[in-house]
Protein backbone atom coordinates (compact mmCIF):
# COMPACT_ATOMS: atom_id res chain seq x y z
CA UNK A 1 0.00 0.00 0.00
CA UNK A 2 2.79 2.39 0.94
CA UNK A 3 4.54 1.70 -2.36
CA UNK A 4 1.44 2.76 -4.29
CA UNK A 5 1.14 5.92 -2.20
CA UNK A 6 4.76 6.71 -2.96
CA UNK A 7 4.13 6.31 -6.67
CA UNK A 8 1.18 8.69 -6.37
CA UNK A 9 3.28 11.27 -4.52
CA UNK A 10 6.04 11.09 -7.13
CA UNK A 11 3.43 11.63 -9.83
CA UNK A 12 2.06 14.68 -8.03
CA UNK A 13 5.57 16.03 -7.57
CA UNK A 14 6.22 15.66 -11.30
CA UNK A 15 3.03 17.59 -12.05
CA UNK A 16 4.11 20.41 -9.76
CA UNK A 17 7.52 20.58 -11.38
CA UNK A 18 5.83 20.73 -14.77
CA UNK A 19 3.69 23.67 -13.61
CA UNK A 20 6.69 25.84 -12.75
CA UNK A 21 7.23 26.58 -16.45
CA UNK A 22 4.46 29.20 -16.16
CA UNK A 23 4.55 32.21 -13.84
CA UNK A 24 1.38 34.28 -13.32
CA UNK A 25 0.66 37.82 -12.15
CA UNK A 26 -2.55 39.56 -11.18
CA UNK A 27 -3.97 41.86 -13.85
CA UNK A 28 -6.33 43.54 -11.40
CA UNK A 29 -9.60 42.32 -9.87
CA UNK A 30 -12.16 41.23 -12.48
CA UNK A 31 -10.08 42.82 -15.28
CA UNK A 32 -10.43 39.83 -17.65
CA UNK A 33 -7.55 40.79 -19.99
CA UNK A 34 -8.19 39.84 -23.60
CA UNK A 35 -5.37 41.16 -25.80
CA UNK A 36 -1.67 41.82 -25.08
CA UNK A 37 1.37 43.33 -26.80
CA UNK A 38 4.75 44.85 -25.98
CA UNK A 39 4.69 48.64 -25.87
CA UNK A 40 7.46 51.05 -26.95
CA UNK A 41 8.13 51.71 -23.25
CA UNK A 42 9.01 48.06 -22.61
CA UNK A 43 5.82 47.33 -20.67
CA UNK A 44 3.26 44.62 -21.46
CA UNK A 45 0.11 46.46 -22.51
CA UNK A 46 -3.21 44.66 -22.35
CA UNK A 47 -6.86 45.27 -23.18
CA UNK A 48 -9.29 44.38 -20.39
CA UNK A 49 -12.98 44.83 -19.68
CA UNK A 50 -12.02 47.75 -17.46
CA UNK A 51 -9.99 49.52 -20.15
CA UNK A 52 -6.35 49.57 -21.22
CA UNK A 53 -3.65 48.58 -18.77
CA UNK A 54 -0.03 47.58 -18.56
CA UNK A 55 2.24 45.32 -16.53
CA UNK A 56 5.84 46.27 -15.83
CA UNK A 57 7.88 43.10 -16.56
CA UNK A 58 10.54 44.14 -14.03
CA UNK A 59 8.50 45.22 -11.00
CA UNK A 60 5.33 43.30 -12.02
CA UNK A 61 3.19 46.25 -10.93
CA UNK A 62 -0.04 46.61 -12.91
CA UNK A 63 -1.80 49.84 -13.84
CA UNK A 64 -5.21 50.14 -15.46
CA UNK A 65 -6.66 53.20 -17.15
CA UNK A 66 -10.16 52.67 -15.81
CA UNK A 67 -13.12 53.77 -17.92
CA UNK A 68 -16.83 53.55 -17.23
CA UNK A 69 -19.00 52.12 -18.55
CA UNK A 70 -16.90 49.19 -19.70
CA UNK A 71 -15.54 50.00 -23.18
CA UNK A 72 -14.26 46.44 -23.87
CA UNK A 73 -11.09 47.11 -25.87
CA UNK A 74 -9.98 44.04 -27.83
CA UNK A 75 -6.24 44.33 -28.39
CA UNK A 76 -3.45 46.92 -28.14
CA UNK A 77 -1.05 48.04 -30.89
CA UNK A 78 1.69 50.64 -31.18
CA UNK A 79 0.91 53.32 -33.73
CA UNK A 80 3.31 55.14 -36.03
CA UNK A 81 3.19 58.02 -33.53
CA UNK A 82 4.63 55.82 -30.75
CA UNK A 83 1.37 55.81 -28.81
CA UNK A 84 -0.73 52.81 -27.81
CA UNK A 85 -3.99 52.34 -29.72
CA UNK A 86 -6.99 50.11 -29.26
CA UNK A 87 -10.45 49.56 -30.72
CA UNK A 88 -13.15 49.56 -28.07
CA UNK A 89 -15.84 47.17 -29.20
CA UNK A 90 -18.61 48.10 -26.76
CA UNK A 91 -18.01 51.86 -27.00
CA UNK A 92 -17.62 51.91 -30.82
CA UNK A 93 -14.53 54.09 -30.60
CA UNK A 94 -10.76 54.11 -30.99
CA UNK A 95 -8.61 55.23 -28.07
CA UNK A 96 -4.97 56.20 -27.71
CA UNK A 97 -2.64 56.45 -24.72
CA UNK A 98 0.74 58.13 -24.68
CA UNK A 99 3.24 56.03 -22.70
CA UNK A 100 3.91 57.70 -19.37
CA UNK A 101 0.68 59.70 -19.36
CA UNK A 102 -1.80 59.41 -16.54
CA UNK A 103 -5.00 59.34 -18.58
CA UNK A 104 -6.40 58.21 -21.92
CA UNK A 105 -4.87 60.66 -24.39
CA UNK A 106 -7.69 60.82 -26.91
CA UNK A 107 -10.77 59.05 -28.28
CA UNK A 108 -12.15 58.89 -31.81
CA UNK A 109 -15.70 57.77 -32.49
CA UNK A 110 -16.60 55.28 -35.19
CA UNK A 111 -20.13 54.77 -36.47
CA UNK A 112 -22.28 53.70 -33.52
CA UNK A 113 -22.67 49.93 -33.33
CA UNK A 114 -19.93 48.95 -35.81
CA UNK A 115 -18.26 46.90 -33.05
CA UNK A 116 -14.61 47.67 -33.91
CA UNK A 117 -12.53 44.63 -33.07
CA UNK A 118 -8.96 43.51 -33.81
CA UNK A 119 -6.51 46.23 -34.90
CA UNK A 120 -3.00 46.44 -36.34
CA UNK A 121 -0.66 49.06 -37.74
CA UNK A 122 -0.45 48.79 -41.50
CA UNK A 123 2.66 49.15 -43.66
CA UNK A 124 1.29 52.57 -44.67
CA UNK A 125 1.47 53.75 -41.04
CA UNK A 126 -2.32 53.84 -40.68
CA UNK A 127 -4.35 51.84 -38.18
CA UNK A 128 -6.41 49.05 -39.74
CA UNK A 129 -9.22 47.40 -37.80
CA UNK A 130 -12.13 45.00 -38.21
CA UNK A 131 -15.71 46.29 -38.01
CA UNK A 132 -17.32 43.09 -36.93
CA UNK A 133 -21.02 43.89 -36.89
CA UNK A 134 -21.19 45.62 -40.29
CA UNK A 135 -18.74 43.42 -42.26
CA UNK A 136 -16.21 46.09 -43.08
CA UNK A 137 -12.52 46.81 -42.67
CA UNK A 138 -11.80 50.26 -41.27
CA UNK A 139 -8.71 52.43 -41.68
CA UNK A 140 -7.86 55.31 -39.36
CA UNK A 141 -5.45 57.95 -40.62
CA UNK A 142 -3.92 59.43 -37.46
CA UNK A 143 -2.66 62.47 -39.33
CA UNK A 144 -6.04 63.50 -40.76
CA UNK A 145 -8.14 61.72 -38.08
CA UNK A 146 -10.36 60.35 -40.85
CA UNK A 147 -11.82 56.81 -40.86
CA UNK A 148 -12.44 55.04 -44.17
CA UNK A 149 -14.55 51.86 -44.40
CA UNK A 150 -14.19 49.05 -46.94
CA UNK A 151 -17.15 46.65 -47.37
CA UNK A 152 -16.39 42.93 -47.52
CA UNK A 153 -18.53 39.78 -47.78
CA UNK A 154 -21.81 39.72 -45.83
CA UNK A 155 -21.89 37.74 -42.55
CA UNK A 156 -18.08 37.54 -42.49
CA UNK A 157 -17.83 39.07 -38.98
CA UNK A 158 -14.16 40.07 -39.43
CA UNK A 159 -12.31 39.71 -36.14
CA UNK A 160 -8.50 39.88 -36.16
CA UNK A 161 -6.07 41.46 -38.62
CA UNK A 162 -2.32 41.52 -39.26
CA UNK A 163 0.25 42.56 -41.87
CA UNK A 164 1.52 39.79 -44.14
CA UNK A 165 4.96 39.40 -45.66
CA UNK A 166 3.51 40.68 -48.92
CA UNK A 167 2.65 44.05 -47.25
CA UNK A 168 -1.08 43.39 -47.52
CA UNK A 169 -3.53 43.26 -44.60
CA UNK A 170 -4.81 39.77 -43.76
CA UNK A 171 -7.81 39.14 -41.51
CA UNK A 172 -10.00 36.35 -40.20
CA UNK A 173 -13.65 35.99 -41.20
CA UNK A 174 -15.09 33.54 -38.63
CA UNK A 175 -18.66 34.06 -39.77
CA UNK A 176 -18.00 32.30 -43.08
CA UNK A 177 -14.75 30.40 -42.44
CA UNK A 178 -12.53 32.47 -44.72
CA UNK A 179 -9.31 34.49 -44.57
CA UNK A 180 -9.44 37.89 -46.24
CA UNK A 181 -6.73 40.02 -47.83
CA UNK A 182 -6.94 43.71 -48.56
CA UNK A 183 -4.41 46.06 -50.13
CA UNK A 184 -3.43 49.42 -48.65
CA UNK A 185 -4.40 50.86 -52.04
CA UNK A 186 -7.92 49.41 -51.89
CA UNK A 187 -10.78 51.51 -53.22
CA UNK A 188 -14.46 51.41 -52.33
CA UNK A 189 -17.27 52.49 -54.63
CA UNK A 190 -21.01 51.75 -54.43
CA UNK A 191 -20.48 49.09 -51.77
CA UNK A 192 -17.81 47.25 -53.79
CA UNK A 193 -14.18 47.10 -52.65
CA UNK A 194 -11.41 46.58 -55.16
CA UNK A 195 -8.14 45.18 -53.81
CA UNK A 196 -10.00 42.70 -51.61
CA UNK A 197 -9.64 38.91 -51.99
CA UNK A 198 -10.95 36.10 -49.77
CA UNK A 199 -9.72 32.52 -49.40
CA UNK A 200 -11.81 29.62 -48.00
CA UNK A 201 -10.56 27.61 -45.02
CA UNK A 202 -13.63 25.53 -44.26
CA UNK A 203 -13.64 26.35 -40.53
CA UNK A 204 -14.19 29.23 -38.14
CA UNK A 205 -11.06 31.41 -37.96
CA UNK A 206 -10.01 33.83 -35.21
CA UNK A 207 -6.46 34.92 -34.21
CA UNK A 208 -3.94 35.46 -37.03
CA UNK A 209 -0.26 36.37 -37.37
CA UNK A 210 2.55 36.32 -39.89
CA UNK A 211 4.89 33.37 -39.37
CA UNK A 212 8.68 33.24 -39.74
CA UNK A 213 8.15 31.49 -43.08
CA UNK A 214 6.20 34.43 -44.55
CA UNK A 215 2.90 32.53 -44.37
CA UNK A 216 -0.21 33.48 -42.36
CA UNK A 217 -0.90 31.32 -39.31
CA UNK A 218 -4.31 31.32 -37.66
CA UNK A 219 -6.51 29.56 -35.09
CA UNK A 220 -9.53 27.42 -35.93
CA UNK A 221 -11.31 26.87 -32.57
CA UNK A 222 -14.28 24.78 -33.68
CA UNK A 223 -12.06 22.43 -35.73
CA UNK A 224 -9.41 22.35 -32.97
CA UNK A 225 -6.70 23.14 -35.49
CA UNK A 226 -3.96 25.59 -36.32
CA UNK A 227 -4.06 26.71 -39.94
CA UNK A 228 -1.32 27.90 -42.27
CA UNK A 229 -2.02 29.86 -45.45
CA UNK A 230 0.59 30.99 -47.92
CA UNK A 231 0.09 34.30 -49.71
CA UNK A 232 -1.41 32.45 -52.69
CA UNK A 233 -4.22 31.09 -50.51
CA UNK A 234 -3.05 27.47 -50.12
CA UNK A 235 -4.04 26.07 -46.71
CA UNK A 236 -2.48 23.42 -44.46
CA UNK A 237 -4.10 22.51 -41.14
CA UNK A 238 -2.59 20.93 -38.03
CA UNK A 239 -4.58 19.01 -35.40
CA UNK A 240 -4.06 19.99 -31.77
CA UNK A 241 -3.45 16.95 -29.49
CA UNK A 242 -5.88 18.04 -26.74
CA UNK A 243 -9.43 17.65 -28.00
CA UNK A 244 -11.71 20.66 -27.63
CA UNK A 245 -8.82 22.98 -26.72
CA UNK A 246 -10.35 25.94 -28.62
CA UNK A 247 -7.22 27.78 -29.88
CA UNK A 248 -7.58 31.56 -29.93
CA UNK A 249 -4.62 33.97 -29.80
CA UNK A 250 -1.47 33.26 -31.83
CA UNK A 251 1.98 34.76 -32.43
CA UNK A 252 5.47 34.02 -33.75
CA UNK A 253 7.80 33.40 -30.83
CA UNK A 254 11.40 34.52 -30.42
CA UNK A 255 12.47 30.94 -31.14
CA UNK A 256 10.92 31.01 -34.63
CA UNK A 257 8.02 28.74 -33.69
CA UNK A 258 4.28 29.43 -33.67
CA UNK A 259 2.80 29.86 -30.19
CA UNK A 260 -0.92 29.88 -29.43
CA UNK A 261 -3.43 29.92 -26.58
CA UNK A 262 -5.67 26.93 -25.91
CA UNK A 263 -8.57 28.78 -24.34
CA UNK A 264 -10.72 25.83 -23.23
CA UNK A 265 -7.82 23.60 -22.17
CA UNK A 266 -5.93 26.32 -20.24
CA UNK A 267 -2.73 25.44 -22.05
CA UNK A 268 -0.16 27.15 -24.25
CA UNK A 269 0.73 25.37 -27.48
CA UNK A 270 3.89 25.48 -29.58
CA UNK A 271 3.94 24.42 -33.23
CA UNK A 272 7.36 23.83 -34.76
CA UNK A 273 7.31 25.43 -38.19
CA UNK A 274 9.93 23.03 -39.55
CA UNK A 275 8.10 19.75 -38.94
CA UNK A 276 4.58 20.58 -37.71
CA UNK A 277 5.11 19.03 -34.27
CA UNK A 278 2.89 20.46 -31.53
CA UNK A 279 3.86 20.63 -27.85
CA UNK A 280 1.47 21.76 -25.12
CA UNK A 281 2.24 23.33 -21.74
CA UNK A 282 -0.21 23.49 -18.84
CA UNK A 283 -1.00 26.77 -17.11
CA UNK A 284 -0.71 26.60 -13.32
CA UNK A 285 -4.15 28.02 -12.58
CA UNK A 286 -7.16 25.90 -13.69
CA UNK A 287 -9.73 27.50 -16.02
CA UNK A 288 -7.26 30.27 -16.85
CA UNK A 289 -8.84 30.68 -20.29
CA UNK A 290 -5.86 32.17 -22.20
CA UNK A 291 -6.85 34.35 -25.15
CA UNK A 292 -3.83 36.22 -26.55
CA UNK A 293 -0.05 35.86 -26.55
CA UNK A 294 2.97 37.94 -27.55
CA UNK A 295 6.75 38.09 -27.27
CA UNK A 296 7.82 40.36 -24.43
CA UNK A 297 10.84 42.67 -24.24
CA UNK A 298 12.65 39.98 -22.22
CA UNK A 299 12.31 37.33 -24.95
CA UNK A 300 9.68 35.40 -23.02
CA UNK A 301 6.09 34.72 -24.05
CA UNK A 302 3.41 36.69 -22.20
CA UNK A 303 -0.27 35.86 -22.41
CA UNK A 304 -3.68 36.89 -21.09
CA UNK A 305 -5.58 34.62 -18.72
CA UNK A 306 -9.05 36.01 -19.25
CA UNK A 307 -10.82 33.50 -17.04
CA UNK A 308 -8.86 34.38 -13.89
CA UNK A 309 -7.81 38.02 -14.55
CA UNK A 310 -4.11 37.24 -14.70
CA UNK A 311 -1.13 37.70 -17.01
CA UNK A 312 1.05 34.63 -17.51
CA UNK A 313 4.59 34.23 -18.81
CA UNK A 314 6.48 31.27 -20.26
CA UNK A 315 10.18 31.06 -21.10
CA UNK A 316 10.68 29.30 -24.46
CA UNK A 317 14.28 28.54 -23.46
CA UNK A 318 13.30 26.79 -20.24
CA UNK A 319 10.48 24.41 -21.03
CA UNK A 320 9.49 21.11 -19.42
CA UNK A 321 8.92 18.09 -21.59
CA UNK A 322 5.32 17.72 -22.71
CA UNK A 323 3.11 15.61 -24.97
CA UNK A 324 3.75 16.10 -28.67
CA UNK A 325 1.83 15.38 -31.82
CA UNK A 326 2.73 15.58 -35.47
CA UNK A 327 0.38 17.95 -37.26
CA UNK A 328 -1.56 16.56 -40.18
CA UNK A 329 -2.12 18.30 -43.48
CA UNK A 330 -5.65 18.52 -44.84
CA UNK A 331 -4.83 19.75 -48.32
CA UNK A 332 -5.05 23.15 -49.96
CA UNK A 333 -7.64 25.49 -51.39
CA UNK A 334 -7.71 28.07 -54.14
CA UNK A 335 -8.41 31.77 -53.96
CA UNK A 336 -11.79 33.26 -54.64
CA UNK A 337 -11.66 36.90 -55.82
CA UNK A 338 -14.27 39.27 -54.47
CA UNK A 339 -14.57 42.37 -56.56
CA UNK A 340 -9.12 58.29 -16.15
CA UNK A 341 -6.07 58.11 -13.83
CA UNK A 342 -4.40 54.71 -13.56
CA UNK A 343 -5.25 52.43 -10.68
CA UNK A 344 -2.53 50.32 -9.13
CA UNK A 345 -3.97 46.85 -9.40
CA UNK A 346 -1.35 45.22 -7.23
CA UNK A 347 1.91 43.45 -7.71
CA UNK A 348 2.21 40.03 -9.28
CA UNK A 349 2.47 36.73 -7.50
CA UNK A 350 4.57 33.86 -8.71
CA UNK A 351 2.68 30.63 -9.10
CA UNK A 352 4.95 27.60 -8.87
CA UNK A 353 6.32 25.39 -6.12
CA UNK A 354 4.85 26.67 -2.89
CA UNK A 355 3.10 25.26 0.14
CA UNK A 356 1.46 22.45 -1.86
CA UNK A 357 4.83 21.25 -3.11
CA UNK A 358 6.29 21.43 0.39
CA UNK A 359 3.50 19.18 1.70
CA UNK A 360 4.12 16.70 -1.11
CA UNK A 361 7.86 16.66 -0.36
CA UNK A 362 7.31 16.08 3.36
CA UNK A 363 4.85 13.29 2.62
CA UNK A 364 7.30 11.66 0.20
CA UNK A 365 10.09 11.72 2.82
CA UNK A 366 7.76 10.25 5.44
CA UNK A 367 6.67 7.42 3.15
CA UNK A 368 10.23 6.58 2.12
CA UNK A 369 11.27 6.33 5.79
CA UNK A 370 8.29 4.04 6.48
CA UNK A 371 9.27 1.83 3.55
CA UNK A 372 12.86 1.59 4.74
CA UNK A 373 11.66 0.79 8.26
Amino acid sequence: MLRWLLILVVGCWGTLLHATAVVEYSAGPNSQPLGISTGPDGNLWFASVSGLGYLNPTTFAVFIYGQSPSPRPINVVTGADGNLWSAESAASQLVTVQPGSQTITNTFSTTLGVQPYGMCRGPDGNLWFCERSIDRIGVFNAATQVITDYPITSNAAPSYICVGGDSNLWFTMPGIGFIGRISTTALSSNGITTGFVEFPCGNETVGICEGPDGALWFCEPTANEIGRMDTSGNVTQFDIPTLGSSPYGICTGPDGNIWFCEHAASQIGKLSVGNGTINEYSITTPVAGPTDICTGPDGRLWFCETGVSQIGVLDPNNLPSGPTSNGTSSGSTTAENVGVPPVNAGSGTKCGLGSSAAVVLILAIFLMRRLRG
